[in-house]
């Protein structure tokens, strides 16, 4: 019973000197990046946007989208420096209006659409100051009355 006692023991040391190690090179690597980044480089963020680094601060870089807009991030909000062979990721010839999209006729849907009819319609709502141009409708639902009658 004691053995069977010290391999229990064992394993678990085992799962948790394999979970620091992992933890430390993703630390390693991490600090590695933020040292590495500089003026220039093309970089992709953690939330998928790439740009480039126009200004780095201590704790946070400038980072220039395509559109000319400029985005202030925190260092380590930088997921990976693109080099030139990452250029997969970015297709800068991409042209919207070059791009095809496929048409889809309405009549061609599927049978198992038609058998769903309880699809709900979105309605089109008014932000503020704006009027949908509804005008008076009976069904709409009103403001309740004070019951001081004003």
């Amino acid at each position: 019973m004691p053995i069977a006692y010290v391999l229990v023991f064992a394993v678990i040391l085992f799962m948790l000197w394999t979970t620091y190690s992992q933890q430390r090179r993703a630390k390693k690597a991490a600090a590695e990046l933020q040292r590495l980044l500089k003026k220039g480089d093309e970089v992709l963020t953690v939330g998928g946007m790439f740009g480039v680094i126009r200004k780095i601060g201590d704790d946070f870089v400038i980072l220039e989208v395509e559109s000319g807009a400029r985005v202030k991030l925190l260092r380590r909000g930088i997921r990976e420096i693109l080099s030139e062979e990452d250029d997969d990721y970015i297709d800068d010839d991409f042209d919207d209006e070059d791009a095809e999209y496929e048409e889809v006729d309405e009549d061609d849907e599927s049978d198992d659409d038609e058998e769903d009819d309880d699809e709900v319609e979105l309605e089109e709502v008014a932000g503020p100051g704006e009027d949908l141009g509804g005008g008076n409708d009976p069904t709409a639902p009103t403001a309740p009355t004070p019951p001081d009658g004003r």
